[in-house]
């Protein structure tokens, strides 16, 4: 069984250990939709009733407005790698891109999606 998610890179940064040794520290988090807090008035069952019955067809005619639409942003994975193993990537990630995490078993693969 496997478990695979999108990630994207929003933290690219060349750090110092106490040993002097220098690191790159990748930062990727996956983005979900925010869902906005919904606010009734429940003090009339009428008006309960009409919201009930309402609220449904607004909301899909939000959703399929071209508005933006807000996102959270979960940490999903760190990863530090030594300078000289962030030398040797021939395409190094960048922030902003979308990258594919799979884990198998005791494996965990990092790939462009």
């Amino acid at each position: 069984m496997s478990v695979s998610f999108k990630a994207i890179v929003v933290g690219k940064n060349l750090e110092k250990l106490p040993s002097g040794e220098e690191v790159v520290r990748i930062d990727l988090v996956e983005e979900k939709p925010a869902t906005p807090p919904i606010v009734m008035d429940t003090s009339r069952l009428e008006q309960s009733e009409i919201v009930r019955e309402v609220l449904p067809v607004v909301s899909q005619v939000l959703s399929s407005l071209p508005i933006s639409r807000a996102t959270i942003r979960v940490p999903r994975v760190t990863l530090i790698l030594m300078r000289d193993e962030w030398d040797q990537l021939q395409s190094k990630p960048d922030l902003g891109d979308e990258l594919t995490v799979t884990i198998v078993g005791d494996n965990i693969r990092i790939s462009r999606s």
